[in-house]
């Protein structure tokens, strides 16, 4: 499954202009644990200094000084390789489906690949395993709007209305139209079909 780091980045993903759309939020459940292997993270932190997924890549840098120089560059070279093909796949995504799915054999404690989206500058996608991902992750919040794409990866969103509740058969309760385009409610309890 492919999910987005906000709305406007999956908006991009797939590639909207103007239409209806249904988001879905998903959240890890509390004390559920997720491993995450950061795609093009290494490069990042070697180039800038910072990182998008810890607050203080202050030890990650100091892992990468401490190896070998040439291990270094080897590792941020394959970084740097695997965050391309990532990025720069084309539709129908074989090749960074097969790179997931390879990652995903290599690493089996891996559940997800994060990895910067081609499509929204500064926006993270995530390929999440289907095994088991009810039993980490749950919907924290479903909404339905109409959508416009301004530019450069800003949306107007209009007609906004939200999950209120959903109900054991899975059927969705509707609330109103909000004021507010931008609010997502967030149920009390994260929703999953188990």
């Amino acid at each position: 499954m492919y999910l987005a780091d906000r709305i406007e980045t999956a908006l991009s993903e797939i590639r909207l202009q103007q239409g209806h759309v249904i988001t879905a939020n998903f959240q890890i459940q509390a004390n559920k644990v997720c491993q995450i292997l950061p795609i093009g993270e290494m490069l990042s932190i070697q180039r800038t200094g910072k990182s998008r997924f810890v607050p203080d890549a202050g030890p990650i840098n100091d892992i990468i000084n401490a190896c070998e120089h040439e291990d270094a560059q080897s590792y941020l070279i394959t970084d740097s390789f695997l965050h391309e093909i990532l990025v720069n796949d084309k539709a129908p995504y074989q090749i960074s489906s097969y790179l997931c799915d390879a990652l995903y054999k290599k690493y089996p404690s891996v559940t997800v690949i994060a990895y910067p989206s081609a499509q929204l500058n500064a926006a993270i996608n995530y390929a999440v395993k289907t095994d088991d991902f009810w039993n980490v992750w749950g919907v924290s919040g479903i909404s339905k709007f109409n959508g416009e794409h301004l530019v450069q990866g800003v949306y107007k969103v209009t007609q906004r209305k939200n999950v209120i509740k959903i109900y054991d058969n899975d059927q969705l309760a509707w609330g109103n139209f909000l004021e507010d385009q931008r609010i997502t409610d967030l149920p009390k309890h994260l929703w999953t079909p188990l």
